[in-house]
């Protein structure tokens, strides 16, 4: 089970770290630094001996010294971190010291331009993940992801087609991965993929080959079912395994701090999902979720082919014209995605129609007596 940190274990950590970066750009002699801090009752006492070349800390105090700090334990941590300026704390009383303060900012000061090697990691923002600035080039290699648990039975694959069929009228290479025909285990946490095997899963499952066709790819299609407001639990396997495509390390994102990548590639996104819902607002949870998501893996998503009602489109007689022309809509989508890397809106409002609030209490009787025949044939069957 997992421990809170003890104050000791804390402060050991924080002088050792701050030997680990040390730089001493802007150290003009060695120095010594005495270090006396309390925690409810308890002193700690550490000594820093800084020379040009190296910072090295021991649990005691030293007779001789350059600058002798007291303070709170908590309020020197948030010093080093920057959360609390060392000149208020003394202006305030919070931090009381003797000799050279200057000595905290040449030891403590982070060189930001340091050669530590996560500083080759850079993987700045590329022109292609903002839509005013991208250069549309016809993807080559397109990888279609059918996450729903029925696979090929169910409506999600049969949907996906239609989207597929486009993309090959546009010349695009296509090949579909069924992940209900996969065995994908769950992401254990083990971080090792990270911190041992350089960026290769530790699981002895189909996700090592999975994830070679990933990587090939220029377009991704993620087709799923609406679950919760979110994406079925199989999907969520395929992407939470996938964390070891990046590196452990951070930079600046577009929108928020990500991970860089272990492959620099110009890849891109498809969302296509269909709920069994009237309202469009159901899609939300996911799209937000795929916007964070694929800016956290440098791979834009284009577009979102949502289809509300897609479920009683095909088992509700009334609904059955818009489902052909949904269908034909998503392939006509498909070709426009490989040709211009995006859909024209009239095609995406079909796709996404919905009945007026008005007939949603009609849509409710004719698809629930369609629920109630699914209910008393099922029973029959079990």
């Amino acid at each position: 089970m997992k421990k809170i940190p003890s104050i000791d274990e804390t402060l050991d950590n924080l002088f050792d770290g701050a030997c680990i970066n040390y730089t001493a750009k802007k150290l003009s002699k060695n120095s010594v630094l005495n270090f006396e801090l309390c925690y409810e009752n308890k002193k700690f006492f550490y000594s820093l001996y800084a020379t040009k070349k190296s910072l090295t800390a021991k649990k005691e105090l030293s007779d001789k010294f350059d600058l002798s700090i007291k303070c709170n334990a908590i309020d020197w941590i948030n010093i080093a971190a920057g959360r609390m300026n060392p000149l208020i704390s003394i202006v305030t009383g919070k931090l009381k010291y003797k000799g050279d303060v200057k000595l905290i900012k040449a030891v403590f000061e982070n060189d930001i331009n340091s050669d530590r090697p996560w500083r080759k990691f850079k993987d700045k923002i590329a022109e292609y993940e903002f839509k005013n600035k991208r250069k549309w080039k016809k993807p080559k290699k397109v990888v279609a992801i059918c996450g729903a648990p029925g696979g090929r039975k169910g409506c999600t694959f049969l949907i996906m087609n239609h989207l597929l069929n486009g993309m090959k009228e546009a010349k695009a290479e296509v090949e579909k991965i069924i992940l209900s025909e996969y065995k994908i285990k769950s992401c254990t946490g083990c971080f090792r993929c990270w911190f041992v095997t350089n960026g290769r899963c530790v699981i002895n499952d189909d996700m090592k080959r999975l994830n070679k066709k990933i990587l090939n790819a220029d377009l991704i299609v993620y087709a799923f079912p609406l679950y919760v407001g979110g994406v079925p639990g199989l999907l969520k396997n395929f992407i939470d395994r996938s964390i070891q495509n990046n590196y452990p390390f951070f930079i600046q994102g577009i929108s928020h701090v990500r991970h860089p990548r272990r492959m620099i590639k110009e890849r891109f996104t498809v969302v296509l999902s269909g709920s069994g819902y009237p309202e469009l607002n159901n899609f939300d949870p996911v799209v937000k979720h795929f916007d964070d998501m694929q800016e956290n893996r440098h791979s834009p998503v284009l577009e979102y082919l949502l289809l509300p009602q897609i479920v009683s489109c095909f088992g509700n007689p009334l609904m059955y014209p818009l489902l052909l022309e949904k269908l034909e809509c998503l392939k006509i989508a498909g070709k426009q995605l490989i040709e211009r890397g995006r859909v024209e809106r009239r095609i995406l409002k079909v796709i996404s129609r919905t009945i007026s609030k008005k007939y949603t209490d009609t849509w409710i009787y004719y698809t629930n007596n369609f629920m109630q025949e699914l209910v008393d044939k099922k029973a029959k069957e079990y």
